[in-house]
């Protein structure tokens, strides 16, 4: 392993990533952007053939710090403390690299990039507006960033996250194709009876508007305005695709289409327990309001019970296999940050 830098290196984010984070809050939040006048970068792991920086790690640290900051119930759930969440995030790492060496024949790395410096210029873009091009560069000065690098690092880390998706979803499609019988679902209910209740869940595609903290009323008006004229496109038979991809102000679900997965009729937002009772195809009737944002909702498909067990079951045919790489894999870490774990 290279020579350890010291430790008061490590970096930390800026008030530029902050105000990049209160852009998308609180559905999606961006990468941290890294510091580059406080960070000696330095490798930290590998995996195989690939290497994980220090850099890539204080930034998933921070991302994964600025989610945990508020548990879903503050009266049971704890923050973790920083030694966990880093170590978390050096496993989510060591999983996406091994996730990517299996796809590495059939990423399409080129797409990704494009699509990645297009959603990172226009976030950048529509920062600059919201604070004025004086306060931006302000900004970045503050914080010794160079515009230039800041958009290759969030654009290097977007295209890393897309890739991991489409590596995912690709490894979660081979399992799928395995034939399974009613037998296998059948016992899979048996040993899991939650998962009964979780049956008929849409696939849902969303259009977002995002509201900004601190809107008026009447710019809350506009941007609801701009919603029902985007909804009536819709209900007449508009591409729904088309329109995600032009309006939706929510990169997670644009980068899926416009898909956001739906648990049950409470989860995510209790708000979208209607689109339970409509049928593939249709568009919710009504803009849906939720903290931060209006949406237009459309069903894509109903899922059937069977295919909701078919598609755990692969989910976990993955997660085992994952876990089975891992344990072939030549996981090398950096002993100074982690003195005391095993990859």
């Amino acid at each position: 392993m290279p020579v350890m830098a010291s430790r008061k290196n490590l970096w930390h984010p800026g008030r530029l990533v902050m105000h990049l984070q209160a852009l998308v809050y609180p559905l999606f939040i961006i990468s941290a952007v890294v510091h580059a006048g406080d960070l000696v970068d330095r490798v930290i792991a590998s995996v195989n053939n690939s290497v994980i920086t220090l850099k890539r790690l204080e930034t998933r640290t921070a991302e994964l710090s600025q989610t945990l900051a508020k548990p879903k119930n503050p009266s049971t759930d704890r923050v973790p403390p920083m030694a966990a969440i880093r170590r978390r995030a050096l496993d989510d790492l060591i999983d996406e690299e091994l996730i990517l060496q299996k796809a590495k024949n059939y990423l399409r790395k080129e797409a990704a990039e494009r699509y990645a410096q297009r959603s990172v210029d226009e976030q950048l873009s529509e920062l600059q507006n919201r604070l004025g091009k004086e306060e931006f560069e302000a900004l970045l000065a503050k914080d010794n960033q160079n515009l230039d690098e800041l958009k290759a690092t969030m654009v290097a880390d977007r295209t890393h996250l897309i890739l991991v998706q489409q590596a995912r979803q690709s490894w979660v499609d081979e399992y799928l194709l395995n034939p399974v019988s009613q037998a296998q679902v059948d016992k899979y209910l048996e040993e899991h009876p939650g998962s009964a209740e979780e049956g008929g869940a849409p696939e849902a595609q969303f259009i977002f508007f995002r509201i900004p903290p601190g809107t008026e009323p009447a710019g809350i008006e506009a941007i609801r305005s701009k919603a029902e004229k985007i909804l009536s496109r819709a209900r007449i038979g508009e591409s729904f695709d088309e329109l995600v991809s032009q309006y939706s102000q929510h990169q997670q679900s644009k980068d899926r289409g416009g898909i956001l997965d739906l648990v049950n009729r409470t989860s995510p937002y209790p708000e979208f327990a209607p689109l339970f009772d409509l049928e593939s195809g249709q568009v919710y009737p009504q803009v849906i309001a939720i903290e931060g944002w209006f949406c237009i909702a459309r069903v894509k498909s109903k899922q059937s019970l069977y295919n909701l067990v078919r598609r755990k079951i692969a989910l976990e045919q993955q997660a085992k296999a994952l876990a089975d790489m891992r344990k072939e894999a030549v996981i090398v870490l950096d002993r100074d940050l982690f003195p005391a774990t095993e990859p």
